[in-house]
């Protein structure tokens, strides 16, 4: 029985609460709708403050130029006609939290935003002291000069400018709010909930004033940018575009010591062609297709596909030359070249000397009969076997031209890596 008188009694007292506290928040609105407007600023207003709150990395579009954030914007202002002493008005209460139509808005807006969307509950709260503050969850996608020279081990420096949009800096100023956040001009990263899977966030997030004037009308705006500092995390690249990249030059390197007898060298080296074109459909895919930087990615890639166009046109030319059928030698400064002991040591040759060799045979000229066709069938062998001792001379070259050309086009590509590559030590 005392238990529901109990229960019974605090019921009564919250009903009184609620009333009482109801009745408080009626006497406020009406005295809100007789001190303010929502389409008028306060003429005692003279500077809005504004703090940005980080929560979350959401996306960086490198192709359309984006980035989007989840943040939570504040903005606060002093409107002194709207304080009250707690102690003696409202029932000690020191804040009220009030719909946005009953007090008025800064026009303040991200002026290089893209889309935006807002969460409900975009309420205000007016404390006892005067202090109007508002605090804007939202989604945010702002455009972003994105810088894709250093691809992928790139930085990007993206803002999110917060300025007026119809009243100027004769009307208030945009300040920082010092008295609740402190003299560090930093975005809030106290609701940050940890890094992005391709992304590095280098924080602090600083930000500052700016004055910004418009060309078509001599007036000037306050605006607050905040600038975003990200660096890529390259490992998914590694293994998608340059892993593979490197595995398709090392394979075509190995092209030039693969026997031409095998008959895969050409195939060998269409694969590899083919192979390295679908890695440049990669890299377009994710990166811009214009712009004011080119990715040096790009141009060790095409770099890499001249490689392979030239030891596809490469491996047919030797296959031709190894394969022909001749009736002469090589000219006389080829073989004199390939003749040279150092070139066959450093470019592992066939000797020279071991090239057939031809043996003229006697024929009896006693039997009459038969010298003439004896001396006919020695005369197709001989020939028979000039042609052998041509063929060697013209594998020696084709091996050589094989071998030299891999060592000179292997050069090149790596001296256009280091020269004209991303740089991975200036992150």
């Amino acid at each position: 029985m005392n238990t529901l008188f109990l229960r019974f009694l605090l019921f009564i007292i919250e009903l009184i609460y609620i009333s009482t506290h109801t009745n408080y928040e009626k006497q406020f609105l009406s005295f809100l709708s007789n001190k303010t407007s929502s389409l008028h600023k306060p003429l005692s207003l003279s500077q809005v403050s504004i703090f940005a709150e980080f929560h979350q990395l959401i996306k960086v579009d490198e192709k359309h130029g984006t980035f989007t954030i989840a943040i939570a914007i504040e903005s606060s202002y002093y409107q002194p006609e709207l304080a009250w002493n707690p102690e003696r008005t409202y029932g000690g209460i020191d804040k009220f939290f009030v719909a946005p139509e009953y007090v008025w808005q800064p026009d303040i807006i991200v002026m290089n935003a893209v889309y935006i969307k807002y969460y409900p509950a975009q309420h205000f709260v007016v404390f006892s002291n005067g202090i109007v503050l508002q605090k804007s969850p939202l989604t945010l996608t702002a455009s972003c000069k994105v810088n894709v020279e250093n691809f992928p081990y790139d930085k990007q420096l993206c803002t999110m400018e917060l300025s007026q949009w119809i009243n100027t800096v004769d009307n208030y100023n945009i300040t920082w709010n010092n008295s609740l956040h402190g003299s560090n001009l930093e975005m809030g990263m106290h609701s940050y909930r940890g890094s992005h899977e391709e992304w590095l966030l280098r924080t602090p997030l600083t930000a500052h004033l700016s004055i910004r004037k418009l060309s078509f009308e001599n007036k000037s705006h306050s605006s607050m940018i905040f600038e975003i500092f990200l660096q890529r995390i390259p490992y998914f690249y590694y293994q998608i575009l340059i892993i593979p990249a490197f595995l398709n030059l090392f394979l075509a390197i190995l092209n030039g010591l693969l026997p031409v007898e095998s008959g895969e060298k050409v195939t060998l080296a269409i694969s590899t062609f083919l192979a390295h074109t679908l890695n440049l459909v990669v890299v377009g895919e994710i990166l811009p297709s214009s712009g004011e930087t080119r990715p040096r990615l790009f141009i060790v890639f095409n770099a890499i596909l001249f490689y392979l166009g030239l030891s596809v046109v490469k491996a047919i030319l030797v296959s031709i030359v190894y394969l022909g059928r001749y009736d002469r030698l090589p000219p006389t400064v080829f073989l004199t070249l390939l003749n040279y002991r150092v070139v066959q040591l450093l470019f592992h040759l066939p000797s020279l000397s071991d090239a057939p060799i031809v043996v003229a045979k006697n024929c009896s000229t006693d039997d009459n009969e038969n010298s003439n066709i004896m001396k006919g069938i020695d005369l197709f062998i001989q020939e028979l076997q000039n042609r052998d001792s041509y063929q060697h001379y013209w594998r020696v070259l084709a091996i050589f031209m094989d071998r030299i050309t891999t060592v000179l086009f292997t050069v090149q590509i790596l001296c256009i890596m280091c020269v004209q590559g991303p740089k991975p030590f200036s992150i």
